[in-house]
């Protein structure tokens, strides 16, 4: 594996990563990262924060509608102070919130100490997912498999999963032009057509994730091959979020060069 300058995928305690921002950029430094973009879930809270230890590249991890699918888009190089993005995502805080509420409260029927009060304690300033909820279960020692929450628990065949209503695609991308930034689409693989990438460029992408631990030498090649038809930037990273050794095998490996990340700067 390759030593990179710029991870541009990475994930705190402010969405569904294990360490602290201070944790990450001390870590990213010690791994020799010289650039860390914190791209969290539907959070810049990362960005209020002082004390990094390393150079940021503003980054969030936007979740946006196309059509029937649900899927993840990185933003990057926005204000962090822009007031229409800030209020889009203190609102779908509130939101994420009410939902997790929703879900506790049906699975509690039979597991009544799993509550929203103790989900909060567990994670107090993170942009709640059912992630969160599954590591409460696990906690609680309901099972240790996250296999077993989400087919048994947290599955739409057992609980009414409520929808979460986000940005489609085209205005997702309107915002974050608005606040100064792109958007880049992340971790494709094999999860997109051609044809569906090329919608995606007509509506304003400017970017697509080239360097992501999971594609195969494949899908880098064809995401490579995608940018330079399209003239996209490129963009990579880690995806962090400290949960498995595999993770911690990958992070300072996975994103951009030196050259590459001036060039992206630049574009």
């Amino acid at each position: 594996m390759r030593n990179i300058y710029a991870d541009l995928h990475s994930h705190t305690t402010f969405s569904d990563g294990r360490l602290t921002y201070q944790e990450l950029s001390k870590k990213a430094k010690d791994k020799g990262i010289g650039v860390l973009s914190i791209t969290d879930h539907d959070s810049i809270y990362a960005y209020k924060r002082s004390g990094y230890e390393i150079e940021l590249f503003p980054g969030v991890e936007l979740t946006v509608k196309y059509g029937k699918k649900e899927f993840h888009l990185l933003a990057y190089n926005f204000d962090p102070e822009h007031k229409e993005l800030n209020d889009y995502l203190d609102g779908l805080f509130s939101k994420r919130e009410e939902r997790a509420e929703k879900i506790l409260n049906q699975i509690n029927e039979k597991r009544p100490d799993l509550t929203f009060e103790e989900l909060k304690k567990l994670f107090p300033e993170a942009v709640l997912t059912r992630s969160h909820i599954a590591d409460l279960i696990i906690n609680k020692g309901y099972t240790r498999s996250p296999y077993d929450v989400y087919t048994k628990i947290i599955n739409p065949k057992k609980i009414n999963l409520p929808s979460l209503e986000v940005l489609d695609l085209e205005n997702a991308i309107k915002l974050i032009r608005k606040s100064g930034g792109f958007c880049s689409l992340a971790h494709p693989s094999r999860y997109y057509t051609q044809s569906e990438i090329y919608q995606f460029i007509r509506l304003g992408m400017r970017g697509i994730e080239v360097w992501h631990p999971s594609h195969t030498r494949h899908y880098t090649k064809r995401h490579e091959s995608f940018a330079k038809q399209y003239q996209l930037v490129k963009t990579g990273g880690s995806d962090f979020h400290g949960r498995t050794m595999d993770e911690e095998r990958n992070f300072g490996h996975y994103g951009l060069s030196e050259e590459q990340f001036l060039l992206l700067k630049s574009a």
